[in-house]
């Protein structure tokens, strides 16, 4: 069986160094465009005590840049950085078929930084949802 090629990129959306929410390229890179803006906070568990560190992960059908044919992505409440209800993180890669487990792989790659300040291992929720634009 042929190993599938690795992921070439991936994106954090969340916060750097105080408050407000921005999309970063690799290596906290400000990214020039943002087609995940509208999902703020839309992707983080459904859990009214917003768990800080418990992450959901996602297929995101219609919602990625041009090329990479749909996005997965993993989304948790975070207020490591901004202390405001809402704070969220969220990491995305090209393609449907990333794992949860993989893409915290390409946080602790390409965002050291954030993989830093979460607990390890982080929480994952069972299953991925699903949204479609």
């Amino acid at each position: 069986m042929s190993r599938p090629a690795p992921i070439p990129t991936a994106h954090y959306f969340g916060c750097e160094h105080g408050a407000g929410h921005y999309l970063f390229a690799p290596r906290m890179a400000s990214a020039a465009w943002n087609p995940f803006e509208y999902l703020d906070a839309k992707l983080a568990p459904k859990d009214p005590a917003q768990r800080q560190f418990v992450a959901q992960a996602w297929r995101l059908y219609g919602y990625s840049p041009a090329g990479w044919g749909g996005a997965s992505a993993l989304s948790w409440w975070d207020r490591s950085v901004d202390r405001r209800k809402g704070s969220n993180s969220i990491i995305f890669a090209p393609g449907l078929t990333v794992t949860a487990e993989n893409l915290v792989v390409l946080l602790e790659r390409f965002f050291p930084t954030v993989a830093a300040r979460l607990p390890h291992p982080l929480e994952i929720l069972p299953g991925f949802q699903e949204l479609r634009k």
